[in-house]
């Protein structure tokens, strides 16, 4: 797969970035309608995301995991956004779709939809640096 070499945003605080993906999700929400575009997220990484602001709100870690070496009390901002575990490439290697999903999946438990302005904004925060490994949209 080729590499890209966009840089990732600056990094604001981790509530900063819940009130704004909370606030972006409502007004989807309120103004969804039939054929908006949805992107899949791996629930591994959305769990993290989600511990990550949490902790920082809370102050207080729930997971040592999500913490940075030392003892430090400061959460620990979740990697790039990787969805590679939600594809067959065994599958796309065979098919002429370019990207199979597993077909065993199972919304909520391997992944959420997310609609695509929430999706923009993570992605700007949390890019990946592997082409395609993470656009997964579903209308």
């Amino acid at each position: 797969m080729e590499t890209t070499e966009s840089e990732p945003a600056p990094e604001l605080p981790a509530e900063e970035e819940m009130a704004l993906i909370r606030d972006i999700t409502a007004a989807s929400e309120a103004h969804a309608k039939e054929g908006d575009i949805f992107f899949l997220i791996t629930n591994r990484w959305w769990q993290s995301w989600i511990d990550y602001v949490i902790q920082d709100l809370a102050g207080v870690p729930s997971n040592g995991s999500h913490h940075h070496e030392f003892g430090s009390n400061t959460p620990r901002r979740p990697g790039a956004i990787d969805n590679t575990n939600l594809l067959d490439e065994m599958a796309s290697e065979v098919s002429d779709m370019q990207i199979e999903l597993h077909d065993t999946l199972v919304e909520g438990r391997d992944y959420i939809l997310l609609p695509q302005q929430v999706w923009e904004k993570l992605h700007g925060w949390y890019v990946s640096f592997v082409q395609n490994a993470n656009l997964i949209p579903r209308i």
